[in-house]
This record gives C-alpha cells, sequence and structure tokens, in this order.
C-alpha cells in the first residue's frame, strides 16, 4: 500500500484519503462483451465502484465500454473477475491514462 504525505495529514486530521488524490490515478478502458441490456452495464457499474481505490466509473451499454478511474495498485484483474462472475468478458483497450 503506497501512503503519501498528503494521505497522512489528512488521517492525522481526521480525514479519510481520497484514492483519486494520490499521484498514481490512472483510467482504464475496457470493451465489454456479453452484457444484454441497461441493468447489466449498471451491475457493473455499481460493483467496479465497490473496487478499493477506484474513485470513479463509467459503464455503458450501447457503446459495451467501461471506464474506470483508481489509483494505487493495478486493478485490471479485479475488474476482469468482476466481469467474468457475470459470465461477461472484459477486454482492456489501449494505453492506460495516467493522471
Amino acid at each position: 500500500v503506497l501512503i503519501f504525505p498528503e494521505q497522512v495529514a489528512g488521517l492525522i486530521r481526521g480525514r479519510s484519503p481520497t484514492p483519486a488524490l494520490t499521484h498514481s490515478t490512472a483510467v482504464h478502458r475496457f470493451t465489454v462483451e456479453g452484457m444484454t441490456c441497461e441493468a447489466c452495464a449498471s451491475t457493473l457499474e455499481r460493483e467496479l465502484r465497490n473496487l478499493p481505490n477506484v474513485s470513479d466509473v463509467d459503464v455503458e451499454f450501447s457503446t459495451r465500454t467501461a471506464e474506470v478511474l483508481a489509483a494505487g495498485e493495478p486493478i485490471l484483474a479485479e475488474v476482469l473477475r468482476v466481469a467474468a462472475s457475470h459470465g461477461w468478458r472484459a477486454i482492456p483497450v489501449g494505453p492506460t491514462d495516467h493522471r
């Protein structure tokens, strides 16, 4: 686990660290195969939001895509696992954008 100085300062002041503000935030993009309805996209989005270090998620049924904004440890395996648990296949698309 990486802890940055601003996180330590926040903890000392009684605030929890915010993953989106760390230095290693990245946008991960995926094509998602097997989703058959808007409820599928909503389910995937909700479950991805619950992953550690994920600060934002956008899953679009119409384009069969997902974008995950996450900080810290790489989340590729977790995204693939969540999608596969519902019978979907998440395929990483292009390079990861670091912010």
